[in-house]
């Protein structure tokens, strides 16, 4: 077997020599550019390595204030004195932690590579050491931190004897926490877990506002060709600086589930996507075919109720995905090496397809077929005015059914298709979000001011930074709305507690806030990275298997984890989970702590994972069996009725049916279900506790019990 050194330095090897050539063109990832004070810019990297490039501060014709400390400084490689210089579509950079620790960061169109080592700069002097295998100089040498262009004593392309030539740049926070997350993430001997690398990141945030990092609010803004600095940091008397529009200042930076939230003195506050939308796995996993599925009462359903009682008020679907057709890299901490595959989360990396693993026009249709108008908002036309629209706040209706797919954060923040510019232009960002609000003020004045935000710092949207691949060099903020604006929507007559919303989005659900300003009929959202082709299969089985008469939402939720527990297929519904579970993806009640389901009982949100079905009370096998049984009737309220007969003639006294009533045999699941299974059983098919039921009631949410 091949060691782990060598595989290592093979892939080192193969890396530089792309980085060297600049091999590949455009990859279908990108990230926040890299442009070096001589305006040559870097390209993203691939698809499986999704990933932040540093993007350095231009300087124009005015040089770039001499940084207080070494940290402040990146330094970008130019050429070895061999002679090999670094392609147009490449970058490698050279980072300094204030913790003493060295990134050496390289990336290109189809590849990342980082080493680590630690550095020491005492009296104008630089230490350098790293240790890996591939990478290894140990060289103590004169630094002069106002140069520009320097040259420090060891090649990058090579082991041997020789210097390399850098050119000095700065960093904006936020895409320094990127770069600093991404070279963790790109050097596998790191030993780092991704929370860890989460906490450098905002580390090295921190430190920049606590040392009084001028790079901290200084932002570069493209104007007339030359570049201008801006920051409420400097005055115009500041020698050599042409000082533009103020930025505002940075109070805090706070670490969310996989990013940082950055809120400002005066200004919208930031969230930093730093892991997110895990690509398609690369280990995905084929169901197999259970012992029941050929039976043909798998497909029996039985005739719609008529009673809508449970179904939402509304019979509008809506689908807005920001991010359906143009492609977006959703950040990742799994990274796909040669012969070696890391792993976060169940999830592996693979290819990001841009539609995910969801069939908008085949569930539209299937909706349509139950009396649904569905509705989209799909890539740029996801913007505000059309979300506002689509969730209601024009009509004063929520929709039925809502599924929003797109980026997402734990403090519950949504970003939409408003493209606000790159993140190297946080003030061009900040306007076209001020436009943005300016545009519905018209019509929502108080969308603005809500819950005391004012024009300059709304609470109800904010800026999300992403990356993105049809343009390779750079990441991009995207306007997002908060938790607020969907209490903004209730405020409106928005009210979303007949509705079902599945919110396609990764960790948005590992904090409550999210669900509680939705505060939903039937909620579904994720607390943890997931890969949209599952994230897309969700959606689909929400769909398929509720248009189907009194199946709940909540019976969908049990099927989901049943199916990704077995990794069998027994209603054909479940082929949609076909080829889009990680084989790493737990296959216990673990995985009912990455997708959460909630229905409101009209003041409280009852988890799905503890209650009902999943209880720890009952066995859910036993009642999926009772269920099953009871559709076999073809009318739900008959199927319950004789549930309820087998009960009081033979269960209640632990007696089997046998000979003696063919179906009370047929539906007994293995064994004497209890009182409360059947309860509940009933509780599922008609909404009403046919048998006394003594677990938590969970709220019943259906979507074509009516009919069309």
């Amino acid at each position: 077997m091949v060691s782990q050194v060598v595989r290592r330095a093979a892939l080192i090897a193969a890396g530089l020599s792309i980085v060297v050539t600049a091999c590949g063109g455009p990859g279908g990832s990108g990230h926040p550019g890299a442009t070096t004070p001589e305006g040559s810019s870097g390209t993203g990297a691939p698809t499986s390595s999704a990933q932040a490039l540093p993007t350095a501060q231009a300087q124009g014709s005015q040089p770039l204030p001499v940084p207080s400390a070494i940290e402040q400084a990146v330094y970008f490689l130019t050429e070895d004195s061999s002679g090999t210089k670094v392609g147009s579509d490449s970058q490698i950079t050279l980072m300094f932690e204030p913790n003493g620790r060295v990134a050496l960061y390289a990336a290109s169109s189809t590849e990342e590579l980082s080493h680590h080592g630690t550095w020491q700069y005492n009296d104008d002097r630089l230490s350098l050491k790293f240790t890996d295998v591939d990478f290894k100089p140990d060289a103590t040498f004169e630094l002069n931190l106002a140069d520009s262009t320097v040259t420090m004593p060891f090649l990058v392309f090579g082991t041997g004897t020789g210097t390399s030539i850098w050119k000095r740049g700065s960093l904006w926070v936020v895409p320094k926490t990127m770069a600093v997350f991404a070279a963790d993430a790109a050097d596998p001997d790191a030993g780092v877990t991704p929370d860890q690398a989460l906490d450098e990141a905002v580390g090295v945030a921190q430190a920049m506002i606590d040392s009084g990092d001028p790079n901290v609010d200084v932002v570069p803004v493209a104007l007339s060709g030359a570049f201008r600095l801006t920051s409420a940091r400097r005055t115009a008397g500041d020698a050599g600086l042409s000082v533009g529009s103020p930025s505002p200042n940075i109070d805090s930076v706070s670490k969310l589930q996989d990013g940082l939230h950055i809120e400002y003195e005066n200004g919208p506050a930031i969230d930093v996507a730093l892991a997110g939308w895990t690509a398609e796995p690369s280990d995905a996993t084929a169901l197999t075919v259970g012992p029941i599925a050929s039976d043909p009462r798998v497909r029996l359903d039985p005739a719609r109720p008529g009673n809508g009682k449970d179904d939402p008020a509304n019979k509008r679907a809506v689908f807005i995905v920001p991010f359906a057709s143009r492609k977006y890299v959703g950040r990742n901490w799994t990274r796909l090496l040669p012969n070696k595959v890391l792993t976060w989360a169940g999830a592996q990396t693979g290819l990001i397809k841009a539609t995910g693993g969801f069939s908008w026009n085949g569930e539209a249709d299937k909706l349509k077929g139950v009396g649904y108008d569905v509705a989209r908002a799909f890539d740029a036309d996801a913007n505000l005015a059309k979300i506002i629209e689509l969730l209601g706040g024009k009509s004063s209706s929520a929709p039925g059914l809502v599924i929003f797919r797109t980026h997402g954060e734990s403090n519950g923040d949504l970003s939409t298709g408003v493209d606000l510019g790159p993140t190297t232009d946080l003030a061009g960002a900040e306007e076209k979000l001020a436009a943005a609000l300016k545009e519905v003020s018209g019509t929502y004045p108080d969308l603005a001011t809500f819950e005391g935000g004012t024009a300059a710092k709304p609470k109800t949207v904010s800026l999300f930074a992403v990356e993105r691949n049809d343009d390779p060099k750079l990441g991009e903020f995207f306007l997002a709305i908060t938790p607020a604006f969907w209490r903004w929507l209730d405020s409106h007559g928005a009210k979303f507690d007949r509705s079902l919303v599945y919110i396609a989005a990764c960790s948005t659900d590992a904090s409550p806030d999210l669900r509680k300003a939705v505060h939903a009929g039937a909620y579904f959202g994720w607390a943890a990275d997931i890969n949209s082709i599952l994230a897309g299969a969700v959606g689909n089985y929400l769909i398929d298997s509720m248009v189907r008469p009194t199946h709940t939402a909540k019976d969908a939720y049990y099927n989901i984890f049943r199916i990704v527990s077995t990794r069998q297929r027994i209603y054909d519904e479940d082929q949609d989970f076909e080829m889009a579970i990680s084989g790493g993806l737990a296959k216990s009640t673990g995985f009912l702590d990455l997708l959460h389901g909630y229905g409101w009982d009209g003041s409280a949100l009852v988890p799905y994972a503890t209650s009902g079905w999943l209880d720890r009370k009952m066995n859910p096998g036993n009642v999926w069996w009772l269920v099953f049984a009871a559709r076999w009737d073809q009318h739900a309220p008959d199927g319950a009725d004789a549930l309820v007969k087998c009960e009081m003639t033979y269960w209640q006294v632990h007696e089997q049916a046998g000979l003696r009533d063919a179906f009370c045999n047929a539906a007994a699941p293995g064994g004497v279900p209890s009182s409360d299974e059947v309860g509940y059983a009933t509780f599922v098919l008609t909404g009403k506790q046919l048998v006394p039921y003594s677990g938590i009631e969970v709220p019943r949410l259906t979507l074509a019990d009516g009919g069309t």
